[in-house]
């Protein structure tokens, strides 16, 4: 058999030539597509981050005498107020009104703001703060009259979360008429063996002009809290027994709005009042010359019980024009001891 054979012709083999280079360029170009790609996915990508999504309400409370905002989360992402450390959802409070503007600041500690919860914003000589506790509150004072704008944003991205406006009253808040002392007392020794009737504060000199004072009884196995008007003095007793290296907070009440039992004597937060066997009291409180006397008299010597001094400690004394309420009581003992 004679053998067959093809020839091309120039113009097949230019075709076969071009078609070689072109499967040739899709291979390069299919090894650098899929280099990309393991490139890509092997690579962090800086995508914008999610901002937070959370369903916001607020209003205004009168807690206890305590005027403030409380921004309560109804739902969505937990975030965090002043954050130790970098975190994804963040937020910053801002308060805008006749008095001031600025964000709202924390005592320095983190808050954590989770679904379900809420934060409190209250007004003070140096600026508004928030917290998550209302016991944390201290020297509150009224928000301003006139409009108060608060405005919920993302601390990360900067963006608006939730805005609205408060129409404040401007009046300060509202107490019942009378008097309070407050104190912290720790015992050095065994109350028992301690001068009679030790004080903790008096104001006056003697028993004859003394218009209020806080201390103990006879044998100091009891607090004792008791004021003089005009017309009468009164005194009531705890149920208490200070015993030595034992702080106790200690706040006299004095409430001229109650017609029955308007002497009270609150113990660590608690009315620690023994049973009332007493009138109210009625009237002012008669004037006195003073002093203020904290921890004992100085240089006055009672009759029979020398100069009523306590073998101790006294810290946070404070007294109050008006009558605290038990919210506030509760409050300033759950704030801890300065």
């Amino acid at each position: 058999m004679t053998p067959s054979f093809s020839v091309r012709s120039p113009e097949d083999r230019r075709d076969l030539a071009v078609s070689e280079i072109i499967g040739t360029l899709l291979i390069i170009a299919l090894v650098l597509v899929f280099a990309s790609l393991v490139v890509i996915i092997s690579t962090d990508i800086d995508l914008p981050e999610k901002t937070a999504y959370i369903c916001v309400s607020s209003e205004l409370e009168d807690s206890g005498g305590l005027e403030l905002i409380s921004v309560r989360n109804n739902g969505g992402d937990s975030a965090l107020y002043n954050p130790s450390e970098d975190a994804q959802n963040q937020v910053v409070f801002r308060i805008e009104s006749s008095e001031s503007e600025g964000d709202v600041t924390t005592s320095g500690d983190e808050l954590e703001w989770s679904p379900g919860t809420a934060l409190y914003i209250y007004n003070s000589d140096s600026g508004y703060h928030v917290t998550d506790s209302l016991s944390d509150i201290r020297d509150a004072k009224p928000l301003p009259g006139g409009d108060i704008r608060l405005v919920v944003s993302d601390a990360r991205e900067n963006v608006l979360i939730y805005s609205t406006t408060f129409q404040g009253s401007g009046v300060p808040f509202h107490h019942d008429p009378g008097f309070s002392v407050e104190a912290w007392v720790k015992w050095n020794k065994d109350p028992a063996l301690g001068e009679r009737w030790a004080t903790i504060a008096v104001y006056g000199n003697s028993d004859n002009n003394r218009c209020w004072w806080l201390g103990h009884i006879h044998d100091n196995s009891k607090f004792e809290f008791g004021v003089v008007t005009s017309s009468e003095g009164r005194r009531v007793i705890s149920v208490t027994k200070p015993e030595k290296d034992v702080w106790y907070h200690v706040v006299g009440v004095y409430n001229q709005n109650l017609t029955s039992d308007n002497l009270c004597l609150y113990v660590n937060g608690q009315d620690a009042t023994q049973s009332y066997t007493h009138s109210p009291v009625t009237g002012d409180l008669k004037d006195s010359p003073g002093p203020l006397q904290i921890g004992g008299s100085s240089g006055i010597n009672y009759p029979s019980s020398g100069s009523r001094k306590i073998d101790g400690e006294i810290r946070g004394f404070n007294t109050y024009d008006y009558a605290l309420s038990p919210a506030e009581i509760s409050a300033k003992y759950a704030a801890g001891r300065p």
